[in-house]
């Protein structure tokens, strides 16, 4: 199973205004990919 399939069976089983915020974050990291900004590595290594 893709990355991708894992999210969307995730997402189906997810009430809408918790779809709203992955929406929003997704949104966002795909602006902060396009802007160069993002760096490499997970996220909670950086945390």
């Amino acid at each position: 199973m893709t990355t991708a399939e894992k999210i969307y069976r995730t997402m189906e089983e997810l009430p809408e205004p918790i779809l709203h915020e992955v929406l929003d974050f997704a949104e966002f990291l795909k602006q902060k990919k396009s802007t160069g900004t993002s760096k490499s590595g997970n996220l909670a290594k950086r945390i």
